[in-house]
């Protein structure tokens, strides 16, 4: 059998083996009647976000009645109207809107790898181990299963890094495209990953730099940046406007004791786990499981020790440039040890800035890596780049044997348990229901949740009529620390004390200044008949300030260019043909 027919053959295998492996995760999704904690926040909101535009049309839906009494939705940064799961819930139901998104960005991720990896080596057989190393990575597993569906996004870094290494990068093939998917971290809620998502992104492209020392990706970079941050900055300034009122100091960044502890904890959950017990490892942390899993397998780790009789022959084509590129590399991949170290003097300086006062356990940064422990070795071992150093035969081999190591450590996955997992099947059917032509519900009065052990499923009160007293607000804190609870209280929404009806006004908790209220304000009793659109879905009367309405023009007016370039370049191809 010829060399070609057995890559050929590998080739089928190797796709047929991810794609099984794929759905034998998903199954854990849409095969359960509960799914992880954290999906009683997002499914409620993807719910919401459904019965708006089926109310409404498409308009931006600021704020939500259902939550607390009435919350931002818009400007809330973990809301993912502008987004595929939401788009999904469109046609189906939003469990399997969470499934679907789920397998469309694993192997978007795989894709983005692969084709990543073929412009940076030349070659399919350490193009295809890495894809396989990227899409079978247990961070991306262990956040879905979760419900931190906000990290759906973390398989577009090497999409998005192809996009601008790419041959023949232009504006409407690649800078807008990269830029769109830049700002499609914001519109999907991972604005808490967006720093870590994009350095993860320049990482790449310092490792193509290092490879072959083409500037333009760098600057590529910074256009693709503009584009992204023109697009969403209509998000990020609704985000701030809600955010800057209720900062998490207490939430520390760090975790680790000290310096060799996080060195060893990235070590072992990066390439030694599950052989590694992370309970083991993790005595003296009060941390969940997924927070610590990473997990690539042993695979890039023995690519590492290989790669090692490549360091003199890269060390010596080294050049000022490339030294430069290198440190800054170093940097990045140093940065997020750091952070998860505790430190006092550096946990109190970042918590006076914005994004990092709300942030907690910088931990989940260590994400950022994993693009880089993926394509590192393989860079290493291939020598600059310069083609397969390999012939196809003992590629293939050591294709196949990677890979079967790399399935043995996926079917011992530890899926993280739940102590309050979550039951979509209310959502399910709402949304079902409204599809049918069924009354889109409505908000008429608040309800407490006394005696309840957890927020899971208090988000579920407003398919009722209800609005919950409580509600899962991580920004509040995780304890609802901050929520300024004011005077709302069981009973009508439209319940009299003193000149406040038993409803907020959500554009208190943004736009405070511009409506002559404080965060946490309610409606008053001139307000009633602006409560009453509120709590039925419709549009009622508020202010934006300035600056809001210029970042939604700005944002507004960047997608309209988008579309134009984008429409007049598939024009001018089919004049041209």
């Amino acid at each position: 059998m010829s060399s070609d027919t057995v890559s050929r053959l590998l080739f089928l295998v190797v796709m047929i083996g991810a794609g099984w492996l794929v759905l034998r995760a998903a199954q854990d999704l849409v095969g359960s009647e509960v799914l992880g904690g954290d999906y009683t926040f997002f499914i409620p909101r993807l719910a919401y976000g459904y019965f708006w535009v089926v109310e409404n049309g498409l308009s931006i839906p600021w704020f939500v009645p259902g939550f607390c009494g009435g919350l931002p939705f818009y400007g809330d940064p973990q809301v993912m109207f502008f987004s595929l799961p939401q788009l999904l819930v469109f046609l189906v139901e939003p469990q399997m809107a969470v499934v679907l998104s789920f397998i469309l960005f694993a192997l978007l991720g795989a894709i983005g790898m692969y084709l990543y990896c073929r412009q940076l080596f030349l070659t399919s057989w350490f193009s295809l181990l890495a894809a396989c190393l990227f899409l079978f990575n247990e961070f991306y597993l262990a956040r879905m299963l979760a419900g931190h569906f906000t990290y759906h996004v973390f398989p577009l870094i090497p999409l998005i890094a192809w996009l601008l290494v790419r041959d023949g990068c232009n504006l409407w093939s690649s800078l807008l495209p990269a830029g769109v998917l830049i700002s499609y971290f914001v519109h999907a809620g991972a604005l808490n990953f967006l720093i870590p998502g994009m350095l993860s992104v320049l990482a790449l492209l310092l490792i193509h730099f290092l490879t072959k020392q083409e500037s333009r990706v760098l600057r590529n970079y910074f256009l693709a940046g503009g584009v992204g941050f023109a697009l969403s900055l209509s998000k990020l300034s609704a985000s701030y406007a809600f955010a800057r009122f209720f900062p998490r100091e207490g939430l520390s960044l760090g975790l680790f004791d000290d310096i060799q502890n996080a060195l060893l904890a990235v070590f072992t959950t990066f390439f030694l786990g599950p052989w590694v017990a992370l309970d083991d490892m993790n005595i003296g942390y009060v941390v969940q499981h997924h927070e610590l899993q990473f997990g690539l397998s042993v695979v890039p780790l023995v690519l590492f020790l290989l790669a090692l009789w490549r360091l003199p022959k890269l060390l010596s084509v080294i050049t000022l440039p490339r030294f430069f590129a290198l440190l800054l590399l170093l940097l990045i991949v140093l940065l997020p040890v750091l952070l998860s170290v505790k430190s006092e003097l550096l946990n109190g300086v970042l918590k006076t800035l914005p994004y990092f006062r709300e942030m907690s356990l910088a931990v989940r940064w260590l994400a950022l890596l994993i693009p880089v422990f993926v394509v590192s070795p393989l860079v290493m071992i291939n020598s600059g780049g310069s083609g397969n150093t390999m012939n196809p035969r003992v590629s293939s081999t050591c294709l196949a044997i990677a890979f079967a190591l790399l399935l043995v450590t996926h079917l011992f996955f530890e899926k993280t348990g739940e102590a309050y997992p979550y039951t979509p099947d209310h959502m399910n059917a709402a949304v079902a229901s409204v599809r049918e032509g069924g009354a889109v519900p409505t908000v008429a009065v608040v309800v407490s949740h006394e005696g309840q052990m957890s927020f899971s499923g208090v988000d579920d009160s407003f398919l009722t009529g209800g609005t919950s007293l409580i509600c899962y607000q991580a920004l509040f804190g995780y304890g609802l620390e901050t929520y300024p609870i004011g005077t709302l209280t069981p009973g009508s929404i439209f319940t009299q004390r003193g000149d406040r009806l038993n409803i907020k006004n959500p554009s208190c908790y943004m736009f405070p200044e511009a409506n002559s209220c404080v965060p946490g304000d309610h409606f008053t009793i001139a307000q009633e008949e602006q409560a009453a659109r509120f709590a039925t879905n419709q549009p009622f009367s508020w202010k934006r300030p300035w600056w809001q309405v210029a970042a939604d023009f700005i944002s507004l007016s960047a997608a309209a260019l988008v579309l134009l370039v984008f429409f007049a370049s598939i024009l001018r191809s089919a004049i041209s043909r």
